[in-house]
């Protein structure tokens, strides 16, 4: 995955929690998947030593 591309989601979901936006929200929902999966992947990459 691009570090950018990561960079931007996880930005995107930082200004939806600080603007309030429920969890529950669609949109939220929406951004939340790809920033687990992301956020999977560091740990996997973190744990395998890349």
């Amino acid at each position: 995955m691009l570090v950018e591309y990561d960079t931007v989601i996880t930005r995107l979901l930082v200004y939806l929690h600080r603007w309030g936006v429920a969890h529950d929200d669609p949109l939220y929902a929406e951004v939340a998947r790809p920033a687990a999966r992301l956020r999977s992947g560091r740990a996997d990459a973190a744990a395998a030593g890349r």
